[in-house]
């Protein structure tokens, strides 16, 4: 049937998004994903923040670490959400790019 068939290499745009929407809810990790497609994991994490700030629901709690996320709320509030840099610089090496980049897309869904 059409639209069954999955080209290996979706062009750039929303479509490539959607792909790892469909693989990360099928239950394959981040690893998994960027290693199939060929992507870097910050890729992959750049997509589904991506996908969340366009409404999609994506689950990202295991990718957030419970205990850091309110602290990385009040960093984004306290410094702006603009630039990762300077959030990662307030709240240090225990905290990863990827995941205030998903806890900034999960904030700006909810406005």
């Amino acid at each position: 049937s059409a639209g069954s068939v999955k080209s290996p290499s979706p062009p750039p745009g929303p479509s490539t998004r959607y792909v790892t929407l469909e693989m990360y809810r099928a239950g394959q990790s981040i690893e998994e994903i960027a290693a199939e497609r060929q992507f870097k994991i910050g890729t992959v994490f750049n997509h589904l923040a991506e996908l969340i700030e366009m409404g999609e629901e994506v689950d990202v709690d295991a990718l957030i670490r419970s205990d850091h996320y309110e602290a990385i709320v009040d960093a984004l509030h306290q410094v702006g959400g603009d630039l990762l840099r300077p959030v990662k610089d307030v709240l240090g090496d225990d905290y990863s790019y990827e995941e205030i980049r998903l806890v900034r897309a999960l904030l700006r869904r909810s406005q």
